[in-house]
């Protein structure tokens, strides 16, 4: 077979599917021809073969117990809330089902898979679909808004339509919802240039993967790469995605740390930029009593409503404690604190102690 760099043609005028970019260019292999985007470097197919799921059971054939203890730990790890409800879409045998409702509190868990290893995947999930995601939502069998969890793991490259699929998943998922997928990265596999695996439609870079989530709404809190499937494909990429929403401002998140609980009003030891970036933003001004700085500009007014005093005024003013407001100046100002208080006896705590 030649090359495949002979093989790669001029550019064409196809968009790519997952960022629209006219970018590409196209390849033939023994399986059929794809697109390759310039611009996400997203791979897909424009002509495949039918592949027969309805008398092929999918299955996790070489894949072992390591790879779901991974997947599991990398979902609690990335977990923002309890989740319980859960749909998974491709679930083959459920093995992956079976291990997340063991160590998650799962109330009720979903799953949709048209292969024959549904059988098997029914007596471990509570309720079994064996229809496309698709025609599920349209019945009415799926209801928008009402999944805490949904997993894909190596199933969205299989998908002729990822767009329309993924734009489905963020419809099924509530406000605060996780989307745990995992993909082939590239060909799966760092020792060959690409992925022939005829049920295979699309082959994902972390670019395009991000960028197909991105553009349905979902912001990305973790990706990796190098998770391991099975011999084939060595090489993957796992992502925890969830519907994108405004940061929500507590504004005592910091002044509510355990460090700081049962102590009386503290003094903070530095009213620059740190203390405008962080306690302005997440600190309960009422905690602090008063702010301690060298700066003659600092000192002429108040910061956060506090007045600003010279160091020396940790010697007669009252406080239970003292924050060093400071990352790059935190020893010296802390050195600069037991000269000038040789005796403290309250506790001393430093920015980083709180974040």
């Amino acid at each position: 077979m030649p090359s495949s760099e002979s093989l790669l043609k001029g550019r064409q005028t196809l968009r790519c599917v997952v960022c629209g970019s006219v970018q590409s260019r196209q390849q033939r292999s023994a399986t059929g021809t794809r697109q390759h985007c310039g611009t996400c470097f997203h791979s897909w197919r424009t002509s495949s073969i039918a592949f027969p799921y309805a008398s092929i059971a999918m299955c996790p054939t070489g894949t072992s117990r390591q790879r779901i203890q991974e997947q599991c730990e990398f979902i609690e790890s990335n977990l923002k809330q309890h989740v319980p409800v859960v749909l998974e879409i491709g679930c083959a045998t459920g093995e992956l089902a079976e291990a997340v409702r063991s160590r998650i509190p799962i109330t009720r868990y979903e799953a949709i898979e048209i292969s024959p290893a549904a059988h098997v995947a029914r007596d471990r999930v509570d309720q079994l679909f064996d229809r496309p995601l698709a025609d599920l939502i349209s019945a009415g069998e799926l209801k928008v808004g009402s999944f805490d969890m949904i997993i894909m793991s190596h199933v969205l490259e299989h998908m002729p339509d990822v767009t329309s699929e993924v734009a489905a998943v963020r419809s099924l998922l509530r406000p605060k919802g996780m989307f745990f997928v995992e993909v082939p990265n590239g060909s799966g596999n760092p020792n060959l240039p690409f992925d022939d695996n005829i049920s295979h439609l699309h082959f994902f870079s972390p670019t395009s993967l991000l960028w197909l989530l991105a553009r349905h709404d979902m912001a990305v809190k973790a990706v990796t790469s190098g998770a391991r499937l099975d011999g084939r494909y060595p090489d993957s990429l796992r992502v925890a995605a969830f519907p994108f929403g405004l940061p929500v401002v507590n504004r005592n998140m910091l002044s509510d740390h355990p460090k700081l609980e049962g102590l009386g009003k503290i003094a903070v030891w530095g009213a620059g930029t740190v203390t405008l970036e962080f306690l302005a933003n997440f600190f309960d001004p009422s905690r602090i009593a008063f702010f301690i700085d060298n700066s003659a500009e600092r000192l002429a007014g108040p910061c956060l409503g506090r007045p600003v005093y010279s160091p020396e005024a940790l010697l007669h003013q009252a406080y239970s404690a003292i924050l060093i407001s400071s990352f790059d100046h935190a020893d010296a100002i802390d050195a600069n604190l037991r000269r000038i208080c040789p005796d403290l006896k309250c506790p001393v705590l430093r920015m980083e102690d709180l974040l």
